[in-house]
């Protein structure tokens, strides 16, 4: 039973996570932002940029030595928690999050 957990918790983290990091993507359009997620079940969100309320960027030491940071989009709704991504790109969701409010 011991080497079927072993077995499953290997599995996952070689194939499955690698594969849903890799089809996670955010783009920045000009409306809003889209965030692609899933590998086998796929989905595609899109977030208008009037409802974004506040974009958060969190960035511990390791992150800021990468130059990247992870962000949190803040909507009446929910929040969205984004994998890393560049300065810039947070940058840019910022201006996003503030030009519609």
């Amino acid at each position: 039973m011991a080497a079927l957990a072993l077995l499953s918790a290997v599995i996952e983290s070689v194939l499955v996570i690698p594969v849903a990091v890799r089809n996670f993507r955010v783009e920045i359009v000009p409306g809003g932002v889209l965030v692609y997620r899933g590998a086998v079940f796929r989905s595609v969100d899109h977030i208008p940029g009037s409802k974004i309320t506040l974009v958060r960027r969190q960035a511990g030491p390791l992150l800021q030595h990468l130059c990247v940071a992870k962000c949190v989009l803040f909507t009446p709704a929910r929040e969205v928690s984004l994998l890393p991504m560049s300065d810039m790109d947070v940058e840019r969701l910022m201006q996003l999050g503030a030009d519609d409010v």
